[in-house]
């Protein structure tokens, strides 16, 4: 389970795939959330978008149970905090993960300075 500590997504925890350092967090006109934890991910038309980061180690639990009809599943589960992250982002920089990206290999090394905090 991610959980998200303060900002705009305060109080929200999402079921993800991936827990990377920096999460874009969306939310639809619905007040539905989501997170774009994957490289593909693109944020709807009308969703607002939120930077988040990573606040400590995740942990990854392996779930083997039967679904309704007796089949045996499984399934992976992340587990981490996540605290908004403090500087301001452009809107440009963040509407595709082609531009939010590219903001990240510009600013690596303020955002590398972040993980060692």
């Amino acid at each position: 389970m991610i959980r998200f500590i303060d900002g705009p997504a305060k109080g929200v925890s999402l079921v993800l795939e991936n827990a990377p350092f920096l999460l874009r967090v969306v939310r639809a006109e619905n007040g539905a959330w989501d997170a774009l934890d994957h490289a593909s991910d693109e944020a709807r038309p009308g969703e607002s978008i939120s930077v988040y980061r990573r606040i400590d180690v995740p942990q990854v639990a392996f779930v083997d149970f039967r679904d309704r009809g007796g089949g045996r599943r499984g399934q992976r589960l992340i587990s981490c905090s996540y605290s908004h992250w403090p500087e301001p982002i452009a809107a440009e920089d963040l509407d595709t993960s082609r531009a939010f990206f590219a903001w990240y290999e510009k600013n690596i090394t303020r955002i590398l300075a972040e993980i060692d905090r």
